[in-house]
């Protein structure tokens, strides 16, 4: 049934972003998703996103799970590498506070 939801999961990150936007699955349950022309407060589409995700419901099969989100805004200049750490950075800081829950960096 995990497999369910990951797949879920994808169909639904693939149908609500815009085609110039990236999906990725890193692996495990792990998801990465650039967007592009993000206006500065994250927190609409965060809280969207997070109250749709968790309608994806596997209850049925004793299946129930929390979303934890790193966002970060970055500049074309940063390299991915520097970019990732610090959504991975934030995506940890969801997880230890709590889980079901967002973290935005933003660019300083």
């Amino acid at each position: 049934m995990g497999n369910e939801l990951l797949i879920a999961l994808a169909k639904y990150l693939l149908f609500h972003t815009n085609p110039n936007d990236i999906v990725i699955r890193m692996g495990g349950d792990e998801f990465v998703v650039f967007l592009k022309n993000v206006h500065d407060d994250l927190t609409y589409p965060c809280n969207q996103l997070m109250s749709h995700l968790n309608e994806i419901s596997l209850s049925h099969h004793g299946i129930h799970f929390s979303i934890s989100m790193g966002v970060y805004t970055f500049s074309n200049e940063q390299n991915f590498d520097n970019i990732f750490k610090i959504a991975d950075d934030a995506l940890y800081h969801s997880k230890r506070n709590g889980r079901n829950r967002y973290t935005i960096k933003y660019q300083k």
